[in-house]
């Protein structure tokens, strides 16, 4: 019974490592866009707060992906 579960705990280890990785360079791409579009506020340019939302929103949507699933971090869904 303990062998079971902790290769159940293996396989979802390895299943978010790979999903990490594979989700990696959109998150670090979506950061960019975000920095970027943040680096031009400060430097005075005026940014529309829809252009700030839609970069924040696919960040955070890549974070969320990237994040276990409640089947996979024993959590229940909520």
């Amino acid at each position: 019974m303990i062998t079971a579960t902790m290769n159940s705990f293996d396989r979802a280890d390895r299943g978010a490592a790979a999903r990490i990785a594979a989700l990696m360079p959109v998150m670090e791409e979506r950061y960019r866009r975000l920095q970027g579009t943040l680096s031009r506020a400060c430097a005075g340019e005026d940014i529309p707060d829809w252009e700030l939302d839609l970069h924040r929103a696919d960040l955070l949507a890549a974070l969320e992906v990237m994040s276990p699933g409640a089947d996979e971090s024993g959590e229940e869904a909520q």
